[in-house]
């Protein structure tokens, strides 16, 4: 087949994947239309669609763009032998020990996706489909993943977020709780949220990172309120252990927070 015969739109989505497999690192949009000499318009609708389907993160602070792992399970049929099997297994057996829901999600700019989810067991469960986004400071998952962050850059999304309140669907107004609050994961290793992001729901989440220039991403464990809360303990106990069985620290993600100026100094 010709290059002709290939729908223009379609290629340079393939051109994309295959310059961020070569170049294995975030691209800035100039980056991507320097490299393969597009014109500045499409290069960034095409890279906006892709953010939106879920294949593409973006930082809006380094402004570089990053495949996510909808990406790399693409090719899980054909070879498995990786992380992303890791993770799939991961899931499964955090479902089969505890009958719920299970997700794995990350952040996409101002909000967190979810990437992979496993259906719990029981009758009464938290339904989630793959591709949904939720809120960066008001969800569970979106707390842990703040915690592998540095405070003065959780306070700069913050002031991001209430800009585009409007249309995030939520606000942060109390800055201060937020820091608290990741603070202690940070110190715990994971966090208990009840009815933050989706009403009569309760979630468990532990941050995930292999490597440090890896994606955070982030395993949460939902269902009924009354049910997590009362197997809460159990499962902080049993899950560092299963992390560590699948090749994951057992507690959370140091990044470089302690590094930075804490918030008001």
């Amino acid at each position: 087949m010709s290059a002709d015969d290939v729908v223009k739109s379609v290629g340079r989505v393939f051109a994309i994947l295959e310059l961020f497999d070569r170049r294995r690192d975030g691209l800035t949009a100039t980056e991507v239309e320097r490299a393969l000499d597009w014109p500045k318009s499409s290069t960034l609708a095409l890279l906006k669609s892709m953010v939106a389907l879920g294949y593409l993160s973006f930082d809006r602070i380094e402004r570089r763009y990053s495949p996510t792992i909808r990406v790399a399970r693409l090719g899980d049929w054909i070879d498995g032998a990786d992380e992303r099997r890791d993770l799939d297994a991961l899931v499964e057996d955090c479902a089969a020990m505890t009958g719920q829901t299970v997700t794995i999600s990350c952040q996409n700019d101002l909000r967190m996706q979810f990437l992979l989810v496993e259906a719990g067991s029981r009758p009464l469960r938290m339904n989630i489909n793959p591709g949904l986004k939720g809120p960066l400071f008001r969800s569970n998952m979106g707390r842990v993943a703040l915690s592998t962050k540095g405070d003065a850059e959780i306070a700069r999304l913050a002031e991001r977020v209430n800009r585009r309140a409007s249309l995030l669907g939520e606000r942060v107004d109390d800055l201060d709780e937020v820091l608290a609050h990741v603070a202690r994961i940070r110190a715990e290793g994971f966090s208990a949220g009840y009815g933050r992001f989706i009403p009569h729901i309760g979630v468990l989440s532990w941050p995930l990172q292999r490597q440090p220039t890896a994606p955070v991403l982030v395993l949460s464990i939902g269902g009924p309120i009354d049910e997590v809360r009362a197997s809460e303990k159990e499962i902080a106990k049993l899950i560092p252990a299963l992390l560590e069985s699948h090749g994951f620290p057992a507690k959370g993600v140091p990044g470089d927070w302690s590094r930075e100026p804490r918030h008001g100094r």
